[in-house]
């Protein structure tokens, strides 16, 4: 709860908006039940490679959630439709937001294949 009430309050100080922080914020529990989703239909058992998944899927959201926030606000014109800034701020920022993701889930894509002997943390 500290972290996501360091995170709440760096997002407010950083776009001096409640609105925006409490958005990215609630992508939060979003991920993690995406997660959970996932660890039950392919039948996983969570362990320690669970809270990890959520450590950095949690870090993803936020991080995209930020990354579009910040082109919406640069997008925003006195006058203009809200609706059409976001769409234009999603769709200029789902590029290297997608990448960003892929890239983070093909790094750690190895911890999937590995044997159940091995502790997640100490692979060597």
């Amino acid at each position: 709860m500290a972290v996501l009430a360091m995170i709440f309050l760096i997002c407010c100080a950083m776009f001096n908006s409640i609105r925006i922080s409490l958005a990215i914020i609630s992508l939060i529990p979003v991920s993690i039940s995406g997660i959970f989703t996932l660890y039950g239909a392919l039948g996983i058992r969570p362990d320690q490679s669970c809270f990890a998944s959520i450590v950095m899927t949690s870090g993803l959201a936020v991080n995209s959630g930020i990354y579009i926030a910040m082109e919406y606000l640069h997008r925003l014109r006195p006058g203009k439709s809200q609706c059409k800034s976001i769409v234009r701020a999603f769709g200029m920022k789902i590029a290297p937001t997608a990448l960003t993701i892929i890239s983070t889930v093909l790094g750690l894509a190895p911890f999937l294949f590995t044997d159940d002997t091995y502790g997640f943390w100490f692979l060597l």
